[in-house]
């Protein structure tokens, strides 16, 4: 595959296939060479990967949520150990799973998951029952690079609606 500029400046990926042509006596005359333009191809692959990443987060944010909802519906489980476990889970639903933590606030009760720290690069959701604030759900991120926003929009969606299930919960 090379890389080649069109006149009109735009970039096109081909196919290069050379064939060397030989004589009936075996004896090498010179070459063909055949190219074939697969700059389309080469863009749906690369699209093909970006929804492919995107579906992979979209998938982690659910088992997520399952996992919370799994969590919570046990009954062999107290409401700290449930906690713990739903901190545990949350960071593994976000981008940078090795570089997130979370914490979750609870009247008196602090459970964070290991790691928790006030890095400033954080997002949280308050808990609610019956439309009273009775808690807070809080991810930080230590986020390689330095983005301008370390969450995605999906990730504040999840943590709200973790938060929210949390509530429920708790009614």
């Amino acid at each position: 595959e090379l890389q080649f500029m069109h006149v009109n400046g735009q970039v096109i990926t081909a196919l290069v296939s050379p064939q060397a042509v030989k004589d009936t006596g075996g004896q090498y005359r010179g070459s063909v060479c055949v190219v074939t333009d697969i700059t389309d191809r080469k863009q749906a692959e690369l699209a093909l990967k970006e929804r492919t990443r995107v579906l992979n987060k979209r998938v982690k944010e659910l088992d997520c949520l399952y996992e919370t909802s799994r969590l919570m519906h046990r009954s062999d489980v107290d409401l700290e150990a449930t906690l713990r476990g739903v901190v545990a889970v949350l960071p593994t639903a976000y981008r940078y799973p090795e570089a997130t933590s979370a914490r979750v606030v609870l009247g008196e009760t602090v459970i964070a998951s290991p790691g928790y720290g006030d890095t400033g690069r954080r997002l949280n959701a308050p808990i609610k029952v019956e439309e009273r604030k009775v808690g807070l759900l809080e991810v930080c991120t230590n986020t390689p690079g330095q983005e301008d926003e370390p969450f995605e929009p999906e990730e504040k969606a999840l943590l709200h609606n973790v938060a929210d299930r949390l509530g429920q919960m708790l009614e």
